[in-house]
């Protein structure tokens, strides 16, 4: 009587004998198994090739490309907290131009402009550089007002306004800023609205840690991004209309965070990816942070960002109504005289 294989330890033998004498040997097997008269011992199934050929084949490239995956998604996590515990050094650049239309002189002119945030959730302003004799003024809420006096500008007179900005990017850094005070209901923030309250109901079964990346991906899914809204419209607005530009969708995920229960602020600024930028006013952008409990994270609904690359946004501008009767409100820039006009570069 023939002695009985199991297949289990038959598939071994064939994947030992493989990794051991690698592919000639299995080629060889194949050889002899196709020349061996059909009911011999060596004569080989479709089964038992299965189990000789294709299963230590298949095998060895899924451990491989497991392999390969686990590398690759390692170095990735790594990276990216090493980006979250190291200090990152920013050198941003922006410019203004200022230029009297009028056909007399212009005097006494105030130009208010922002800069970034100082002392906030994930950066720290270190220093500010620009012309002499400018003023600064940082509202209650964190938001940084640069004030210029130009004495007088003669007719079509035009001028520049440079300003550098030195920051330190450090996401987990800790910071003063409470996020009990960013539940509340505001303009354009409509957490007491049927609208967002309709919403938000989708998530309220869900554990908490999971609710603001639910919030995310349903926004993404359901709202469509239009082209640039020039005047702000809201959470509600956004809602109801399924599309919005990065602010509307900044506001709607906020207020649907905010009433359920999460802390969520609404910023204004910049993408800055590399160690020294000149940023330029069309690339302004809105995104949000979030409090999970133990720090604040950031979300980028209309570009598909969630807590991560946090290294490269630049706050300039807290959206708050607390703001509203500050020197810019929520402006980037502002100039007093009627004929003198201001312009980001």
């Amino acid at each position: 009587m023939k002695p009985v294989q199991k297949p289990l330890s038959g598939i071994l033998k064939a994947w030992r004998k493989f990794r051991k004498k690698g592919a000639q040997s299995l080629t060889d097997t194949v050889a002899e198994a196709e020349s061996s008269p059909k009911g011999s011992t060596k004569y080989m199934t479709p089964i038992r090739f299965i189990a000789v050929v294709i299963f230590p084949v298949v095998l060895t490239l899924c451990l491989g490309l497991g392999a390969w995956n686990g590398v690759n998604l390692y170095r990735q996590v790594t990276a990216h907290m090493a980006s979250l515990s190291s200090p990152t050094k920013k050198l941003i650049r922006y410019q203004f131009a200022v230029k009297n239309k009028g056909r007399a002189f212009a005097r006494d002119i105030s130009i208010n402009i922002f800069a970034p945030v100082s002392d906030y959730p994930m950066q720290r302003l270190d220093a500010l550089s620009g012309p002499n004799g400018y003023e600064e003024k940082t509202d209650a809420i964190s938001n940084k007002t640069l004030i210029y006096k130009i004495d007088q500008l003669a007719s079509y007179e035009a001028r520049n306004i440079t300003i550098n900005a030195e920051l330190t990017m450090l996401p987990l850094a800790p910071t003063k800023v409470d996020p009990k005070l960013w539940l509340k209901n505001e303009r354009y923030i409509e957490v007491d609205s049927p609208e967002v309250r309709e919403i938000a109901k989708l998530f309220e079964g869900l554990p908490l840690e999971r609710q603001p990346k639910a919030v995310f991906d349903w926004l993404t899914q359901h709202l469509k991004p239009s082209d640039y809204i020039k005047e702000e419209k809201g959470a509600v607005w956004a809602l109801e209309n399924k599309t919005g530009d990065c602010t509307e969708y900044t506001f709607a995920y906020v207020a649907i965070l905010r009433k359920l229960g999460i802390p969520a602020i609404p910023l204004g600024g910049f993408i800055a990816s590399r160690p020294a930028t000149v940023i330029s006013g069309v690339d302004y952008h809105n995104w949000a942070l979030f409090h999970d409990g133990r720090r604040w994270r950031l979300a980028d609904p209309l570009n598909g960002v969630f807590n991560q690359q946090e290294e490269d946004y630049v706050a300039f501008r807290v959206l708050s109504e607390s703001a509203d009767g500050e020197p810019l409100g929520r402006s980037r820039f502002s100039v007093d005289d009627e004929n003198v006009v201001i312009e980001m570069q």
